[in-house]
């Protein structure tokens, strides 16, 4: 059973996941370097998204050490996602 913590960081990786969505189907909301490079761009989000999911999944299912280095690598994901969007969206 997930615990709510869990449960919240799943709903939150589901914006993200929406929010790279409407990226793609509206690049207007995009800066122009992103627009310019906008396979990569959402190549690199994609990616991004996937890891954090990943990671997610794993620290779920992790414990003892396992769980602390599924940790960090959720955290390292988490906020390489976050840089991407925050890289790619305009203000």
């Amino acid at each position: 059973m997930p615990t709510k913590l869990e449960e919240r960081v799943r709903q939150e990786l589901d914006q993200k996941g929406r929010l790279i969505e409407t990226l793609r189907r509206d690049p207007a909301h995009l800066t122009h370097d992103a627009l310019m490079r906008y396979s990569d761009t959402m190549a690199s989000l994609d990616a991004a998204w996937e890891r954090a999911r990943e990671a997610v999944e794993a620290l779920a299912c992790a414990a003892g050490a396992e769980a602390t280095r599924c940790s960090e690598e959720f955290a390292d994901a988490w906020q390489e996602l976050q840089w991407e969007l925050r890289r790619v969206r305009r203000a």
